[in-house]
């Protein structure tokens, strides 16, 4: 009896859910338009809850796909979210522009938000936008995407992604790139250079040129740069290998692999470390409180150390590094160390330090 009941029950969820799905109703929209451009055109698109992909071919002109699919329990409520929704082209001396418009143009995406939401609660229906542009990989990109991912290959021409909760997906980009990313993760294969924003993001990168980071809790990982610059708020850094770096970080986790050139750091309140630092390097400069800064200098490095510390703990190998220690400040303990490893040295490691530690290995 238990069983029949059982078996009775699966029929009535199975019938149940078959019933829902029979009751979801779908409509597929399909926008096409194609337009001649000059070499000098940039190519837009601002869209919304929906895909982005650019795919390049051997013509003048752009071509923008658009497919809209909405989602609804009858066609009445589909007509209702379809007479919200509407698509702008637009094209001036050197740009050609494709917008996704929700309701009544709003002006911030808060307000898109808004419309969009009022109209899924209040009409009961779902939307995809998505859109595939054909042009040259000649013109220059300028993307706006939200609730959506963004799709693109190798890119030879300047570019501009503006991307809120939604994935990146990029190969490389070989110009200069500006691209800001709020709750999203963002994959790239290079980057030659340029500026990223991240806000509650992830970005994963295989290799760049000269890159300038700011960033905001979000989790960064570099396999190979050669030129960094960061403002960083609240992150965790994870870089392979780096030339040079500069800037400032704020209860951040940085952690580089290997490290051969050039630092010069401000530091407060998170983690330092430098797995390996090229004994070809040439200066390591740390401004630093409430940090812990841990520093590992390869075999046969030859380089003149300086710390000024106020209550600091510092540990480094004495064996191998002679320092001398002057007081400063007894209360306040406050110290300079002073030393030099070994000879002819044309590398400097200077490190003002308050509060946290400093922890200097030698291979």
């Amino acid at each position: 009896m238990r069983l029949k009941y059982i078996s009775l029950l699966l029929i009535f969820v199975l019938f149940g859910f078959q019933t829902i799905a029979v009751q979801q109703i779908k409509r597929n929209k399909r926008f096409v338009r194609t337009y001649k451009i000059k070499p000098e055109t940039r190519v837009e698109v601002y869209n919304k809850y929906g895909q982005v992909e650019i795919i390049h071919w051997q013509k003048d002109s752009v071509k923008y796909i658009i497919k809209l699919e909405t989602r609804a329990k009858s066609k009445e409520k589909i007509d209702k979210l379809e007479a919200l929704l509407n698509f702008s082209f637009q094209s001036g001396e050197n740009y050609i522009r494709a917008k996704t418009l929700i309701g009544n143009e709003a002006k911030d995406l808060m307000s898109e938000i808004t419309n969009l939401t009022n109209a899924i609660f209040t009409i009961g229906a779902e939307v995809d936008i998505d859109f595939t542009v054909y042009l040259p990989a000649t013109n220059k990109l300028k993307i706006q995407n939200s609730f959506g991912d963004v799709f693109m290959g190798n890119i030879d021409p300047d570019i501009q992604i503006e991307l809120s909760h939604g994935d990146l997906r990029a190969g490389k980009l070989n110009s200069h790139s500006i691209i800001d990313i709020k709750f999203g993760h963002a994959f790239i294969e290079f980057m030659k250079e340029g500026e990223v924003k991240l806000n509650y993001a992830d970005l994963a990168l295989s290799a760049a040129d000269e890159l300038d980071i700011k960033s905001k809790a979000s989790s960064i990982d570099i396999s190979n740069v050669d030129a960094l610059s960061i403002d960083s708020r609240r992150d965790e850094y994870k870089i392979g290998q780096l030339n040079s770096l500069n800037g400032s970080s704020n209860f951040s986790k940085i952690n580089i692999m290997k490290f051969d050139n050039e630092l010069k750091l401000s530091l407060k309140y998170g983690s330092f470390s430098i797995i390996k630092i090229s004994r070809l390097f040439s200066s390591v400069n740390i401004s630093s409180g409430y940090t812990d800064i841990t520093l590992i200098f390869e075999r046969g490095s030859a380089y003149d150390f300086l710390l000024t510390s106020t209550d600091v703990s510092f540990s480094y190998p004495k064996e191998k590094l002679s320092l001398t220690k002057k007081e400063i400040d007894r209360d306040k303990r406050k110290y300079n160390y002073k030393g030099t490893l070994g000879q002819n040295t044309k590398s400097n490691v200077i490190i003002l330090s308050e509060k946290g530690s400093v922890k200097v290995f030698q291979e």
